[in-house]
């Protein structure tokens, strides 16, 4: 009996470590979450019963946790479409998980996801290193004039301007994919970027460019200047 209890065990054991691997290497999550979001279910798996939740919510769930913890972006919502399983399951796991286990971690800063984002999306886009302290720059002012969006918004039109700015040609449409948003949602933080006095765009032509001010009365001193 205690033989086939172990089998048991390390079936359950298995099967949750074969989802949190298929869930971090989809989302291409770094080594550090796998193993905390592994420490998390062999826990559980030892002190929780897992009745009326599924493996892949409980895996999605410590996965999530991890990057909280980690301060690392990731949606329950990605994750509930790689796990093939529901974003509210997920989150139930997760509470139950948290309260029981009695899991404590510290929200990173707006600054700290933005800018892991943009380490990301520059990497896998090849954008260069300019492109990305360009993009950290308007997001921190936009940030700081008080332009109210979420992080992956915010990220995502940030490096749409950085990358105009540097003459790179891409698409409202390959940025919003590469930030998991909509374009509209893109579209949006621009036009309120615009309203805040943080972009002014330019009448279209063949060479246009996006140009970033700082404010509204350095908008209107270049345009005296007749340097736009």
């Amino acid at each position: 009996m205690p033989e086939q209890v172990s089998v048991y065990e390390r079936m359950r054991r298995r099967q949750l470590m074969g989802l949190i691997d298929e869930a971090t290497s989809k989302l291409s999550l770094p080594s550090k979450v796998r193993e905390a979001a592994i420490d998390i279910c062999e826990r559980v798996l030892s002190r929780l019963s897992l009745k009326g939740r599924t493996f892949r919510d409980v895996a999605g769930a410590a996965v999530l946790i991890s990057c909280k913890q980690h301060g690392v972006p990731c949606s329950s919502k990605s994750l509930a479409k790689v796990l093939d399983t529901r974003k509210r399951a997920i989150h139930r796991a997760k509470a139950l998980i948290t309260r029981e286990l009695g899991l404590r971690f510290s929200f990173t800063s707006s600054d700290s996801l933005i800018s892991h984002m943009l380490d990301q999306v520059c990497g896998r886009l090849r954008a260069g290193e300019r492109v990305r302290l360009r993009a950290l720059e308007v997001a921190r002012e936009a940030r700081k004039e008080s332009v109210s969006s979420a992080c992956p918004s915010l990220a995502a039109a940030a490096f749409f301007i950085a990358c105009r700015e540097n003459g790179i040609r891409i698409t409202q449409e390959e940025v919003a994919g590469a930030f998991n948003i909509t374009a509209v949602t893109l579209r949006n933080v621009l036009r309120r970027m615009r309203e805040m006095g943080i972009i002014f765009s330019i009448p279209p032509r063949r060479d246009c460019k996006i140009f970033v001010f700082k404010n509204q009365e350095s908008f209107r001193e270049a345009k005296q200047c007749k340097l736009i």
